[in-house]
């Protein structure tokens, strides 16, 4: 048998048992919480079954340097057996933050973000970074500075920056607005176009870099910026009343001393030029400001004009008005009689100066109608004369008178033509003369015959003219249909004109034409004609039909056209002789 020992008291609980019958209430079981962590003694807690354990008396785990820790995880509410909780530490998560400089010309020697993320105790590489002209040395923070690879053992979020050793030299560009750029050139090397900074703009000047030799670089070198100052193109804007000596624009250096054009404009004292915002621009300058090509309009200062008005009478009247206002109290035109009397000027919206304005006097035009009831053409008809100048009034006709002129209803007669000087309107009556007039007819003799033709009539019986030998008799005037004078009609005689014909028999010829045409009373010769018979000798021409001899030559008498014939006789002599 095993031994069994019994406790004092398992015996006093065996004996109530046995006495009563009954098993006697037992005390609650008491559990026992053993907290441990690494590196520390162990921290116990007690817990009667069935509690649990408050959050006040959880004991906190001992921190640790770049850790979390924390007591696993464990119901605390219902403890049935006595257990031990273990402190877990987890290595916390750092930032580094990569502090870049632009203006130094930092950057990532490969895509790299800005932030890196880093648990402690753990292995880490941190980021490589780049800067011409510079050799890196390190990243360095509020720590001091890190390894670039190694053990992680700062516990706490860093910011980095760079440290640089400088191995190239620095090329500083000075620009004209005062700036500076900065360019690192390797010891000895050639410093590149595309690495050379632009050279900034100053207002009213070209800039550009001084001449340096950019091949070789051996030292730290500064670089100028050179200025010279730019011509603006100034616009002089005119109105069509303003002008300026020569081209209306010119150049101007900024900077420079200048003097701008002064302009003219009638009636208007000048200011001073603006520009196109209308900033005022002095005439003269010690240094032209404007940079830019720029529009100039002249501001002005209207002056008084005085006008001078001259009356047809000659009296005159004085105004004044300022340039560019409108003068509105013009005085009263005196007026003429006979003639519409207006100013030579009627704008004054536009007066640029001193002037005389002279009273322009225009004849006036009237109607004048004909009462003329003889002639129906002309009764009623009207026309326009104009005072003091010449006129033409018409002509009326009446069988038998002549209009002699035409007279106004108060009895004025008034000449067919001249000069008009009457004031207003007029109605005419013709003033008429009786006439007939005489045709006197002088025969070739001299003796006359008269005819006698009312004004306007026709002619009917015209004396017949008389007859002269050898020519035609005609008048000097033929038409008597428009007879309006007295007249005298000469005869016109003319000689008639005939045709001799020279008729040949066979044997017979001449030298010449056979035909020939003679004006009676003019001289002629007629041909000798020969014949081919030597034995016959001419003796004369005769006409034909009537034997009348007509001699070789004389003053022609014949009054007819006629054909004349040889006559011949025996020549007795033997001999011909072409003379007659």
């Amino acid at each position: 048998m095993k031994n069994i020992k019994w406790t004092a008291g398992a015996l006093l609980f065996s004996c109530i048992v046995a006495l009563t019958g009954c098993v006697p209430e037992k005390d609650p079981a008491q559990y026992m919480i053993t907290f441990q962590q690494d590196g520390c003694a162990d921290v116990v807690r007690y817990v009667t079954e069935g509690n649990g354990l408050s959050e006040s008396s959880i004991p906190q785990p001992k921190t640790v340097t770049g850790y979390t820790v924390e007591w696993e995880t464990v119901d605390f509410k219902s403890i049935t057996g006595n257990i031990v909780v273990k402190a877990i530490a987890t290595p916390n998560e750092y930032t580094v933050t990569y502090q870049l400089s632009e203006t130094l010309g930092e950057s990532f020697k490969t895509e790299t973000s800005l932030t890196q993320t880093i648990t402690y105790d753990s292995q880490y590489t941190l980021a490589e970074v780049q800067r011409y002209g510079y050799s890196f040395v390190g990243w360095t923070g509020k720590y001091g500075t890190l390894a670039q690879t190694g053990l992680w053992k700062t516990a706490d979020d860093v910011t980095l920056t760079a440290t640089w050793a400088n191995n190239y030299y620095t090329v500083t560009f000075a620009h004209a607005n005062g700036t500076t750029e900065s360019v690192m050139v390797e010891k000895g090397d050639v410093l590149s176009a595309d690495k050379i900074p632009a050279c900034k703009t100053v207002e009213g000047y070209n800039t550009y870099w001084e001449n340096v030799d950019y091949t070789k670089i051996n030292e730290n070198t500064t670089v100028n910026a050179v200025k010279d100052p730019i011509s603006y193109r100034v616009s002089y804007q005119l109105a069509a009343d303003e002008s300026v000596q020569g081209d209306a624009f010119e150049s101007l250096e900024y900077g420079a001393p200048y003097t701008l054009k002064t302009p003219t404009r009638m009636g208007y004292t000048f200011r001073y030029w603006k520009t196109e915002n209308g900033a005022a621009v002095s005439l003269t300058g010690e240094s032209w400001s404007i940079a830019n090509t720029v529009t100039l309009t002249a501001e002005w200062t209207a002056n008084e004009n005085l006008i001078t008005f001259v009356q047809a009478d000659g009296s005159t009247a004085e105004r004044t008005v300022l340039t560019g206002e409108v003068l509105t109290d013009i005085p009263e035109c005196k007026q003429v009689p006979g003639y519409d009397v207006h100013w030579e000027i009627t704008d004054f919206s536009s007066v640029t100066g001193a002037m005389t304005v002279n009273a322009i006097k225009v004849p006036k035009t009237y109607t004048i109608t004909y009462s003329v009831p003889e002639d129906a053409a002309v009764n009623g008809k009207t026309d326009s004369v104009t005072y003091k100048t010449d006129y033409q009034l018409k002509t009326a006709t009446r069988y038998g008178y002549t209009l002699t002129g035409w007279k106004t209803e108060d009895g004025t007669t008034i000449p067919l033509t001249g000069t008009w000087e009457l004031v207003g309107s007029q109605t005419l009556t013709a003033v008429w003369a009786e006439n007939f007039y005489t045709i006197t007819f002088i025969h070739v003799d001299g003796s006359q015959e008269t005819r006698h033709v009312e004004n306007g009539d026709v002619l009917t019986n015209i004396p017949a003219t008389q007859t002269v030998k050898g020519h035609t008799v005609t008048w000097s005037i033929t038409d008597f249909s428009t007879v309006s004078s007295n007249v005298t009609v000469n005869p016109i005689v003319v000689a008639n004109e005939y045709t001799v014909t020279l008729s040949l028999s066979t044997g017979e010829s001449i030298i010449g034409e056979k035909a020939m045409s003679i004006k009676y009373g003019a001289t002629y010769t007629l041909p000798i004609p020969k014949n081919s018979d030597s034995s016959l000798k001419f003796v004369s021409w005769v006409v034909s039909g009537t034997g009348k001899e007509i001699p070789l030559k004389g003053v022609w008498n014949y009054d007819s056209s006629c054909t004349l014939v040889a006559t011949w006789e025996e020549d007795e002599e033997g001999n011909w002789t072409d003379n007659y």
